[in-house]
């Protein structure tokens, strides 16, 4: 499957009323879950984008790390603790929106 591409379910035409409604129901939800991943995907693609433009902005070592002080080290270390919190935090926020996404989905 492409990433344009919405999958195409064919019902057979011996199939009963009541079944091809119900796979129709089921393969619009599929389209619809497909596009959210695909949506989902690009948002990710973004914001690995924005964090390497950020992390390219941000760390721009003038030293290789083995010539960094301690207290240089201990600096670095608390900037990456610090950026991995607020990953972990749009991550959070990330999976949070998806999860809503399908029930939301699943109640309709």
């Amino acid at each position: 499957m492409t990433k344009d591409k919405e999958p195409k379910v064919s019902i057979p035409g011996h199939v009963e009323p009541q079944t091809q409604s119900n796979v129709q129901k089921l393969s619009q939800e599929l389209n619809e879950l497909t596009k959210q991943v695909q949506a989902e995907k690009k948002k990710g693609e973004m914001l690995a984008k924005a964090i390497k433009a950020a992390s390219g902005k941000q760390y721009k070592p003038e030293k290789p790390i083995k010539e960094l002080t301690l207290d240089e080290l201990f600096e670095k270390k608390k900037s990456l603790e610090e950026l991995r919190e607020k990953l972990q935090g749009r991550v959070n926020e990330i999976e949070a929106s998806s999860s809503l996404l399908l029930l939301s989905n699943q109640g309709a």
